[in-house]
């Protein structure tokens, strides 16, 4: 393959390099012995020539949009956890300090959106097309003929793209993608295109934040107050859809998941402690038997 498709070995070794830094950098995503093992040469990687430098992105590419799901021993707090409900509740978006640099010098930030429950779908629909391609990639390398190297730069392609996809939805303000889902996975634009590797990194971990993290924490108070935390997403939706006073099809499609999850669990907080304040006063009531 030519190098002036931006998939020549040249250019595949220099994605490897820039990939390498940001992981260093990021060891929570995996270890130095990971790195070492999937570069060509490693234990894991004996494929020589651009095969083996397509096998260490592949690998490095799947590293680099792990995401922790362990949550940290600090978030069990009641600030943290009031913090993050309200943060759900005003759909406060996360700002991401960016590679490059904005006017003046200054550095140049973008911000990563709480999303609806369908966009959070589209999004998980679109990570495990990127799953099954860094497999397809990891496979076609053991393959040996013409055919299959031709079908890797493809591949390669298509996986950079399906990543900065799922960048521009988390960029893209508001709680919806920026393009209608039922039509396809539009072309990207340009400036979707221009993100360093730890751009990437750095906003995909701004999304954990703001919608992975808050979300998990608002269904765990609901959980722990006796609420509806153990029902599906479609009986939490109708059950929130009542409590507010909405379309279910708003809150799916237009609101962020945290946001409606945290004003339904503060409506049913508040319902639920009406209720238990009632019961006492029932309680204490004189009773009149019937004559």
């Amino acid at each position: 393959m030519h190098a002036k498709d931006g998939w020549g070995i040249d250019e595949v070794r220099r994605r490897c390099r820039d990939l390498r830094e940001v992981l260093v950098a990021s060891p929570e995503l995996c270890t130095p012995e990971d790195l070492a093992a999937y570069w060509p040469g490693g234990v894991e990687n004996r494929t020589g020539g651009r095969g083996g430098w397509t096998y260490c992105y592949a690998m490095y590419v799947a590293f680099l949009f792990r995401s922790k799901t362990t949550p940290d021993q600090d978030e069990q707090s009641d600030l943290v956890e009031q913090q993050a409900t309200l943060d759900a509740f005003r759909e406060k978006p996360v700002t991401v300090e960016l590679v490059g640099v904005g006017p003046h010098g200054t550095p140049a930030t973008i911000a990563v959106y709480p999303k609806s429950f369908d966009t959070l779908s589209l999004i998980d629909e679109i990570d495990a097309q990127c799953k099954w391609l860094a497999e397809r990639l990891v496979w076609l390398e053991k393959q040996w003929g013409a055919e299959a190297a031709l079908k890797v730069p493809e591949a390669m392609r298509e996986l950079t793209e399906l990543h900065l996809t799922i960048v521009w939805i988390l960029t893209h303000p508001g709680a919806s993608a920026p393009f209608n889902p039922a039509t396809g996975l539009p072309d990207l634009p340009p400036e979707a295109r221009l993100y360093d590797p730890l751009d990437v990194l750095r906003i995909c971990q701004a999304h954990h934040q703001v919608n992975r993290k808050r979300i998990g924490i608002v269904v765990g108070s609901i959980r722990q107050s006796g609420g509806k935390g153990q029902a599906s997403w479609t009986t939490l939706a109708v059950g929130a859809a009542k409590a507010l006073r909405q379309p279910i099809e708003t809150l799916m499609r237009n609101r962020s998941l945290g946001a409606w999850l945290a004003q339904a669990a503060i409506t049913w907080d508040a319902e639920r402690e009406a209720q238990e304040s009632a019961q006492p006063a029932a309680a204490a009531a004189p009773q009149f038997e019937d004559a």
